[in-house]
């Protein structure tokens, strides 16, 4: 690979890095080239090379100046004249598996067709487990991407909307909104954990945040369906749980008409009905809404609705920052059809991510409610 940037040695450039299987048949970084050229000592590549083999642990070090080869000794010490360089002792067979040795997202995005071809050739050398971290990865760097962060969730957000689904883990799990698909990639993460058994499905109305999602599931090691559709007027199977962060602060060209006989163009309310409408009997719908959702007065005769015929097991508020490329509060709403009962009501400080991270204070109160005997508040 000529001049490669690797997630494990981001700063680094060198200017050609080989491959070649270690000892266990591990593909990995083999050997590093710096080419020099003019009135300069080999030894002048000595740095970048010592920094390779520190970042990557690289095996052969070369420098070509002026055509001529020299190879580095163990120590990176000295270098001397060779006719070339040496052929790895293992072969070049292998596959990847440090999710660390893929070039980075921030990378691939606009690069040559040249680079594309290569990099692509690299990630399908990967184990389906290192590659699933790539992608994983790559969805969450999504969310600070200015062009993609409407398409993608915070990372954090992705596992609190996971750990709020609790036991429910299992079966038919939809996102209707489902974007780069973060929440379903969580929940695949979370089964394989748990060792329950999940189908993913996902419908978005964008097609190239459908074409990213759908390569991500084909690493995903579960049954994935991510589909290009509109969740408010397609034919969407009956599901286990719901997972979802729809658009913030749309509105729909046309009504929709709500499981109580109203109607709205707003999409909050829209999205939580559509997760009711294909919800199980004891499913459970996670969504993350504005946060004005919980009071905005548009909403309140759904909302009174939602409490007389659904249990709202919890209502967590959540500070800017939680929304990628925005600067509003947010609110995570967990919704079970279910009877009716009492809700737990929580806010994020400052320290959100913390908080809401599995073991954080808020999520196990939360959930010591949700599926847990402590007594609720009211």
């Amino acid at each position: 690979m000529r001049e490669p940037v690797l997630r494990g040695a981001p700063r680094l450039k060198a200017d050609v890095v080989a491959w070649a299987s270690n000892s266990d048949g591990e593909l990995v970084p083999w050997a590093v080239v710096e080419v020099k050229r003019g009135s300069i000592a080999p030894l002048a590549a000595v740095p970048t090379l010592n920094a390779f083999r520190e970042n990557l642990g690289t095996a052969d070090h070369y420098a070509v100046v002026n055509g001529d080869w020299y190879k580095a000794d163990r120590a990176l010490q000295a270098l001397e004249r060779v006719d070339g360089p040496t052929p790895p002792p293992h072969g070049a067979d292998g596959i990847i598996r440090d999710a660390d040795l893929a070039p980075p997202v921030g990378h691939r995005l606009g690069e040559s067709a040249v680079e594309r071809i290569t990099e692509a050739y690299l990630l399908s050398l990967m184990s389906r487990e290192a590659l699933w971290d790539v992608r994983r990865r790559d969805v969450a760097a999504l969310s600070r991407h200015r062009r993609w962060s409407e398409h993608a969730s915070h990372p954090v957000i992705a596992e609190a909307v996971t750990g709020l689904l609790g036991a429910r883990i299992e079966g038919d799990i939809l996102d209707p909104f489902c974007g780069s698909g973060a929440f379903l990639w969580s929940v695949a993460d979370r089964a394989a954990q748990g060792g329950t058994s999940v189908r993913l499905h996902g419908r978005d109305i964008n097609e190239q945040a459908v074409e990213i999602a759908r390569t991500v599931g084909d690493s995903a090691g579960v049954s994935v369906d991510i589909r290009v559709g509109n969740a408010l007027m397609d034919d969407l199977l009956m599901v286990d749980a719901v997972v979802s962060a729809p658009p913030f602060g749309l509105r729909l060209y046309e009504p929709h008409q709500l499981l109580n006989g109203s109607t709205t163009v707003e999409m909050e309310p829209a999205a939580v009905d559509v997760a009711l409408r294909h919800l199980k009997p004891e499913g459970r719908a996670v969504l993350h809404l504005m946060g004005s959702f919980t009071s905005r007065k548009s909403v309140g005769q759904y909302r009174a609705f939602l409490a007389e015929n659904y249990r709202i097991a919890a209502v967590i508020g959540c500070p800017p920052g939680a929304v990628p490329g925005t600067n509003v509060a947010s609110t995570l709403l967990v919704l079970d059809n279910a009877a009716p009962g009492k809700t737990f009501a929580g806010q994020a400080g400052e320290d959100w991510a913390t908080q809401l991270l599995p073991g954080g204070a808020l999520l196990e109160a939360a959930m010591a409610h949700i599926d847990g005997d402590l007594d609720p508040r009211p």
